[in-house]
């Protein structure tokens, strides 16, 4: 999604899958004529209507800010309510979860190479700053020997953004 417009495409042609591949063969079994495939899909539409709809898929060419909202939504999947922080005067978080009375302060970094110490360094400052119980970087790359060091001896978590169910503050 972007500038306000839905591509919907994707999700059109998994309906069209989803009839043809499991409802038709279904219906073909038990020798009933298949319904208006417009019918059908109306009904998957207003079925699916309340579900959220799926944030960010990692990949590549994910932007910082969309990455952002990936780390966020993830977090929200494990019980986390998370929000993002504007771009500015943040103290260098990106995202303020809480879950269970307890406050993560987070800071995303899409690398292409090893984290380093600075972020460890913010995300410490933004800690602080927020009065936050718990701090983690949480990026796609790995992170140096030296901000590894940093993290532990400051209680920093050092995340890939496919770790963030292990997150337990408790």
């Amino acid at each position: 999604m972007g500038y306000g417009l839905v591509d919907d495409s994707k999700w059109k042609k998994e309906i069209n899958f989803f009839i043809e591949n499991l409802i038709l063969p279904g219906i073909i079994k038990i020798k009933i004529k298949p319904t208006d495939f417009d019918q059908m899909r109306t009904m998957i539409y207003k079925a699916t209507a309340s579900y959220e709809k799926s944030s960010a898929v990692f990949s590549p060419a994910i932007s910082p800010t969309d990455y952002e909202d990936l780390v966020a939504s993830r977090l929200r999947e494990f019980g986390w309510s998370a929000r993002t922080t504007s771009a500015t005067g943040d103290q260098g978080i990106d995202i303020i979860a809480e879950k269970d009375g307890l406050k993560l302060v987070v800071q995303c970094k899409l690398y292409s190479s090893p984290v380093g110490n600075k972020a460890v360094q913010e995300i410490i400052a933004g800690k602080t700053f927020e009065q936050a119980d718990a701090a983690a970087v949480i990026s796609n790359a790995t992170y140096t020997p030296s901000a590894r060091q940093l993290a532990s001896s400051a209680g920093v978590m050092l995340l890939h953004h496919d770790e963030i169910s292990s997150i337990d503050l408790a």
